[in-house]
C-alpha cells in the first residue's frame, strides 16, 4: 500500500494506526470496508495537523507505547501481530481495568472512527439516514 506524504506521523506511527484500524474494523459488514483500506492512518495524520503541539506529541507517544506494549506478551509489536490478535488486544485495551489506559485507547479509536465514518463508501451507507451532508 502506498503511503501518502505524511505531515505529522512517522512511517511507524502510520503503520500502527493502519494496524489499529484493522483490529478495530475487520473485513465484513456494510459497507465491507476494511479499516486499513479506509486510509485511516492518512486521516489521523491530517487531523493531527490542527491540534496543539503538546497534544500531538502525547498522541504520538501513546501510539509508540501501545505498539511496543505487546512485545512481552506476544513477542511482537502490535503492528506485527496477525489480524485476529490485533482485534483481541484492542478489545483488551478498550476494556482495560485502568480508566486512564482505557480512556486513552478509546480516545484514539474515536479519532480513527471519525475517519471511517467520513470515508465515501461509509457516507453512501449513512447518508440516507442523515439530514446533514458530511464526508471527506
Amino acid at each position: 500500500m502506498k503511503i501518502t506524504r505524511l505531515q505529522v506521523l512517522s512511517a511507524d506511527e502510520h503503520a500502527f494506526v493502519q494496524a489499529l484500524a484493522e483490529g478495530w474494523m475487520p473485513r465484513g459488514g456494510v459497507p465491507e470496508l476494511f479499516g486499513a483500506d479506509a486510509q485511516l492512518g492518512a486521516f489521523l495524520d491530517d487531523t493531527l495537523t490542527v491540534i496543539s503541539p503538546l497534544n500531538r506529541k502525547l498522541i504520538k507517544l501513546l501510539m509508540q507505547v501501545l505498539d511496543d506494549s505487546t512485545l512481552p506478551t506476544h513477542l511482537s509489536t502490535y503492528t506485527g501481530l496477525k489480524q485476529h490478535d490485533r482485534t483481541s488486544v484492542l478489545h483488551g485495551w478498550i476494556h482495560h481495568d485502568n480508566p486512564l489506559a482505557r480512556s486513552a485507547v478509546q480516545g484514539l479509536v474515536v479519532l480513527i472512527a471519525v475517519g471511517w465514518t467520513t470515508h465515501p463508501d461509509v457516507v453512501a451507507v449513512l447518508e440516507p439516514s442523515m439530514r446533514c451532508r458530511y464526508g471527506r
